[in-house]
């Protein structure tokens, strides 16, 4: 009957596979995948609806229509496979007819599923660019504001003292070196505070150093207020363990999150854990006890909407779990090459 049903299947224009049980079935779909699943109800090993509830569960992949085959009399058993994620059924022995137009219908909403699946991936892209355009817009205010008000101004008060130190020279020089001494140290701290602060806001220097150390530098930089503890795998300790582009991107989550614990948790503490696992992914967390707040009511913000994008432009995955009064964790999982 599988034999003939695959000679069926390929008589009417499409590719076919088969598989003896269930067990070779799953292997089948988990190495080849399917757009159109035809199972048996009763099976060695896997049974047909334990069969389409793992398929079903296959998120990662597109949409496969799944079709139960049952004889006439037992079409309790298709009621049932339906409850277990079944689209359709198909009574034994298979007519062609009826074959055909369950292979019609399938073809349609696979259609339909690859057009909701690629809108919804082009919103989610469109959500990414715009969330990393408003973290780096953010990063070019906060540069725009520091060179025209710290930096500005400060330039603009060693002038001055130049200027009165110029007038001085002749007539009190003690006075003159005094002032010279005062623009000196202001154009010190535009050199040693601003210019520092400004490079680090456009790519952060510390990171020459390894991953330890600029993330321990970022959380010595927060609020005084807020502890955190930063732990970072020795294996990733040193300045080369990752390529830039992961690197950077760990960085700047972590200081999208820390910020967001500052500017809206109102926690004591702060936990970082960054991690590379057996599987060679690295693992990012960052956890507060502040006063927590529920991710289903509320919509992702800018430091979040950030997060997000740095996360899909690395190709990873991450997730928030909080509630209230239970603090926040932000959790990270992306795919790096150590050392590479």
């Amino acid at each position: 009957m599988r034999r003939a049903l695959r000679r069926a299947v390929e008589g009417l224009g499409h590719s076919a596979f088969e598989a003896e049980d269930g067990e070779q079935a799953w292997a089948l779909f988990e190495r080849e995948g399917a757009d159109v699943v035809i199972s048996d109800w009763i099976m060695p090993g896997i049974e047909g609806p334990e069969l389409c509830r793992r398929v079903r569960a296959a998120t990662d992949r597109p949409y496969t229509y799944f079709v139960i085959l049952t004889v006439l009399e037992e079409k309790k058993h298709a009621l049932a496979g339906m409850r277990a994620g079944a689209d359709d059924y198909l009574t034994k022995p298979v007519d062609l007819d009826e074959l055909q137009l369950r292979l019609i219908a399938a073809e349609r909403v696979a259609a339909l599923h690859r057009q909701l699946a690629e809108r919804g991936a082009a919103e989610r892209r469109a959500s990414f660019a715009a969330g990393l355009d408003a973290a780096q817009e953010r990063l070019r205010a906060q540069v725009a504001e520091m060179l025209h008000g710290r930096v500005q101004t400060r330039l603009l008060l060693a002038y001055h003292q130049l200027n009165r130190a110029e007038a001085a020279w002749e007539s009190d020089p003690a006075r003159a070196r005094q002032l010279v001494g005062e623009a000196r140290a202001m154009i010190d701290q535009v050199r040693e505070q601003d210019v520092r602060r400004a490079s680090h806001l456009l790519h952060p220097l510390t990171l020459r150093e390894g991953l330890a150390p600029a993330l321990a530098s970022l959380a010595r930089e927060l609020d005084p207020q807020v502890k955190v503890d930063v732990e970072v795998d020795e294996r990733l300790a040193q300045g080369d363990a990752l390529p830039s582009g992961p690197r950077l991107a760990v960085y700047r989550i972590v200081e999208e999150a820390l910020g967001n614990v500052v500017r809206h948790a109102g926690a004591s503490a702060a936990t970082v854990r960054v991690a590379l696992r057996e599987d060679g992914c690295l693992s990012l967390s960052v956890r507060d006890d502040g006063r927590g707040f529920d991710p289903k009511g509320v919509e992702p913000g800018l430091g979040l909407s950030a997060i997000a994008a740095r996360v899909a432009e690395q190709g990873g995955e991450w997730r928030v779990e909080s509630a209230p009064g239970r603090g926040t964790t932000v959790s990270v999982s992306l795919e790096v090459t150590a050392g590479a």
